[in-house]
C-alpha cells in the first residue's frame, strides 16, 4: 500500500514515485519499475488538460493494478485526541503542528 497527503491537488504527486527514474533516486522504495507506466506518468506531467491527464493517469493507475498486489490512495486520514478543555486546536493535514490560537481552559 502506499499513499500520502501533499499540499496541492495533484496525482503527479503520488504516481512519480513510481516511476522507473524514481529507482536510483531512492523514492520508489519497492524498487518496481515497468516502462509503459513510467511514459505514462512522464507524458501527463507535460500535458496541461485535466482530462486528458486523467485519463493517463488511469492507464498508468491500471498497469500499476495489473502488475503488482497494490493499492494507491490518494489521501489519508489522520486522528488526534484532545481533551474537552483544549479549544482552538485544529488538526493540521500536512502534519506539522501549529499551536497558535489553542488555550486551555473550562
Amino acid at each position: 500500500m502506499g499513499g500520502g497527503t501533499w499540499d496541492y491537488p495533484d496525482p503527479d504527486e503520488s504516481l512519480i514515485n513510481f516511476s522507473c527514474d524514481a529507482v536510483s533516486g531512492g523514492r520508489n522504495i519497492p524498487h518496481w519499475c515497468n516502462q509503459a507506466y513510467t511514459d505514462l506518468v512522464k507524458k501527463a506531467q507535460l500535458i496541461t488538460d485535466q482530462n486528458e491527464r486523467a485519463k493517463l493517469y488511469e492507464q498508468a493507475q491500471q498497469i500499476y493494478h495489473d502488475d503488482i498486489p497494490g493499492m494507491l490512495f490518494a489521501d489519508s486520514k489522520a486522528f488526534v485526541g484532545v481533551r474537552n478543555e483544549v479549544h482552538g486546536f485544529k488538526l493540521h493535514f500536512l502534519g506539522g503542528q501549529p499551536f497558535g490560537g489553542v488555550s486551555i481552559g473550562p
